[in-house]
């Protein structure tokens, strides 16, 4: 199957990169400046619309954009530099005539709220609700290589899926040789799932536009690598009744599998217990992400999923490759 394209950010997703007018003689980046904490994207019909937000710096970092020259700042109560539509065309925006737009970000830089006709005391609201930057952020002293999003799937997505599982599953197999030809059968010592093909065409859709907006560009940033294809979707089920696993193993390692450049896993639902996934060679942590969110991982790293001893653990899993295979 193949990717597409992401066009415009959406509500969850991240801003596109852009360089800022330098400071002293030292060029940098949106993300340079802002990330790591809520900001403010403006979008003004020019610098003095963008004066009332000047308050809001104390609890955001604070960036307008107003039609002219592209890269120049404009001087303003504000950072604010000119655009000449590239900016604007690449969020899907066009300049106010009066006044100004406000896109709120989390601090991560993912569009939280797009407030037309925008107002500082509204800003201010939406901004209270977001977390600020811990004073005192946990130090991480080893990790696997692996890359963490939030939010990929949305909770009626997950339950849509999860309904597919429940109307028709099998039982998940391991390829092993049988009268001298590879096959696919169960091997409860490996792996203990009950998988289900996706089929539903409306649901793999909209799947598809879900990977290529909130997965491929996080892969191309953290991995410096370009996803264009991908494997037919599957969802698999971890039950506690069956002591629900997948023991060690790497993903690419057989014949029909040696494509698969990363390893994708969404978690469907939470409320279950057990059933991390942990990568020894990188240590004993379990890797978990919240419902809707993905882990993304090499296919030549040793993983397992240990076993559900509580509950259901539903996951929507493919693997991804591109163009160098």
């Amino acid at each position: 199957m193949s990717a597409v394209p992401a066009p415009h950010p959406r509500a969850g997703e991240r801003v596109p990169e852009f360089l800022l007018p330098p400071v002293d003689g030292v060029p940098s980046t949106f993300y340079e400046r802002f990330c790591g904490r809520p900001a403010v994207l403006l979008l003004g019909a020019d610098a003095q619309s963008l004066a009332p937000f000047a308050s809001l710096g104390a609890r955001a970092g604070v960036m307008g954009l107003v039609p002219g020259h592209g890269g120049k700042a404009i001087e303003a109560s504000i950072p604010v530099m000119g655009d000449d539509g590239r900016i604007a065309r690449a969020l899907g925006e066009s300049y106010p005539a009066r006044g100004a737009l406000a896109w709120i970000l989390d601090g991560t830089l993912r569009l939280v709220a797009r407030l037309p006709d925008a107002d500082a005391d509204t800003v201010a609201a939406w901004l209270d609700t977001l977390p600020q930057g811990e004073d005192s952020p946990a130090v991480v002293e080893a990790t696997a290589p692996v890359l963490m999003l939030p939010d990929v799937v949305s909770p009626d997505l997950c339950e849509a899926l999860i309904r597919c599982h429940e109307s028709a599953h099998f039982d998940s197999g391991m390829v092993r040789m049988v009268d001298g030809k590879p096959a696919l059968v169960p091997d409860y010592g490996a792996k203990r799932r009950l998988d289900h093909r996706l089929v539903d065409e409306a649901l793999t859709d909209r799947l598809t536009e879900v990977l290529s907006r909130r997965v491929l560009p996080g892969i191309a940033t953290a991995f410096n690598y370009r996803v264009t294809r991908f494997e037919p979707f599957k969802v698999v089920c971890y039950e506690s009744s069956t002591g629900g696993y997948f023991r060690r193993h790497r993903d690419n390692v057989t014949p029909d599998a040696r494509h698969r450049r990363f390893a994708l896993s969404i978690n469907l639902n939470d409320g279950y217990q057990g059933g991390n996934l942990v990568f020894p060679e990188f240590g004993r942590q379990g890797y978990r992400p919240p419902r809707g969110g993905a882990i993304v991982f090499s296919g030549g790293l040793l993983h397992e999923a240990t076993d559900v001893t509580g509950g259901r653990r539903y996951v929507l899993l493919s693997f991804l490759w591109g163009e160098d295979v």
